[in-house]
């Protein structure tokens, strides 16, 4: 099930950042402004909050490594990961709204690069 919820996610991404391309307005000259500012700054807070919870992540496998027939840790698992999924999410549809109000796509990127790669850094791994 997290797998296909790791795919779903990853697919929801790729969606967001070529509709986001297809529906573009012009590029806006201005230099980026408060928003940009802000929604830099609670994208490295999540960045951080998600890899503080990363360990919260790990320490759910090194139980399961034990007892493999744990449900509540299993639960845990399932629980960590859509958390850390929905937060990848985010990042990327803050690159989405940035884009929308004519950003340039310069300035998106790093939203888009950077939710793939906290998602990919959050897939789900085999139990040993």
């Amino acid at each position: 099930m997290l797998r296909i919820m790791f795919f779903a996610f990853l697919g929801h991404m790729l969606l967001v950042m070529v509709l986001a391309e297809y529906l573009q307005k012009e590029e806006d000259p201005r230099p980026i402004d408060e928003l940009y500012y802000a929604m830099a700054a609670v994208t490295v807070l999540e960045v951080i909050v998600t890899l503080f919870f990363r360990t919260k992540l790990d320490q759910t496998y090194t139980a399961l490594t034990q007892n493999p027939e744990d449900k509540s840790a299993l639960m845990e698992r399932n629980r960590w990961h859509i958390f850390l999924f929905a937060f990848s999410e985010s990042i990327v549809l803050m690159g989405f709204v940035l884009r929308f109000l004519a950003t340039p796509l310069a300035y998106c990127v790093p939203f888009y690069v950077g939710g793939v790669l906290l998602l990919l850094l959050s897939a789900p791994r085999k139990l040993d």
